[in-house]
């Protein structure tokens, strides 16, 4: 309901919660109209930091406010994404110079464009979602999944991979595309190894390989932190780890600060028991020393 008597104290209320700002349209829900709010401004009590956006002139100032505009912007619909998701949950040497946000694909797309501002389209559930402060941003695996399939900076998804496991901020299961990314962006793959008693002529062709992953393969994405540094033959000494199990390794990747990310694939109705996988694990960490 609309007010017909300004409220100050209502307007503060509002304001309160986003850094001092509000919308036109929410100053009118407490009895402020435009000429109003224009009268405001020039007297000094108020801001205009954006069009349609006010800003209470003696709220402290806070961090982060050119990010509650946005949002106020966006009618509230945004999610900070991608690099600047990375920045603020300070994963990696991330400074991104444009802010990157999401908004629902249905958006209109008439929505002016803003210089410095990189406009995203996808759907965001609340699984991959959460507050920073005032402003919603994706969470920390969500942001890592973003940059590796706008095909970003590898070396700083890389670093956010290293960074949120050793932070216990996700783990390399949930951002294993991610880590292929940037395997194959800094050359760090390694060929699919034939299995155990397999032809030449049962093997499907290279190129195939990463297709075949998601209709023929059952992959386990194993990761771990290193005490040294991997020998210099390390990918081939973990495909025959993997090959005594049956397993073909997909992806060998050895990230900045000593951690360790391996894939490994078994065809469907060859997936290995638990006591299987834990037989890796355990050769993977006498062999490399993981802590």
């Amino acid at each position: 309901m609309t007010l017909d008597t300004p409220s100050w104290d209502l307007l503060h209320e509002i304001a309160n919660g986003q850094s001092g700002h509000f919308t036109a349209h929410q100053a009118a829900e407490v009895g402020f109209s435009l000429q109003l709010l224009h009268k405001h401004v020039q007297s000094g009590n108020l801001e205009r930091p954006m069009r349609g956006i006010y800003r209470i002139a003696r709220f402290p100032p806070s961090e982060h406010e050119d990010l509650v505009v946005l949002w106020l912007w966006s009618d509230q619909e945004a999610v900070f994404s991608h690099e600047t998701a990375l920045s603020l949950h300070e994963l990696s040497d991330a400074l991104p110079a444009r802010i990157h946000l999401t908004l629902p694909p249905s958006t209109p797309r008439r929505r002016k464009v803003l210089e410095g501002v990189v406009v995203h389209f996808a759907d965001v559930p609340q699984a991959d979602r959460q507050w920073f402060g005032p402003v919603p941003v994706v969470t920390p695996s969500r942001a890592v999944l973003d940059v590796a399939a706008a095909h970003g900076d590898a070396t700083l998804v890389g670093q956010a991979i290293d960074q949120g496991i050793r932070e216990s901020r996700f783990t390399i299961t949930e951002v294993a595309p991610a880590g292929r990314y940037v395997a194959d962006a800094l050359g760090w793959s390694t060929p699919l190894r034939p299995l155990d008693g397999e032809s030449p002529a049962q093997r499907a062709p290279e190129e195939a390989r990463p297709r075949l992953l998601g209709d023929r393969f059952h992959v386990l994405a194993v990761s771990g932190l290193c005490t040294r540094p991997p020998p210099s033959d390390w990918p081939t000494l973990a495909a025959e780890s993997g090959r005594a199990l049956g397993a073909y390794l997909r992806v060998a990747q050895y990230l900045p600060s000593r951690t360790m990310f391996l894939e490994y694939a078994w065809p469907i109705g060859q997936i290995p028991p638990d006591a299987g996988v834990d037989a890796l694990r355990a050769q993977l960490a006498r062999r490399f020393a993981w802590a």
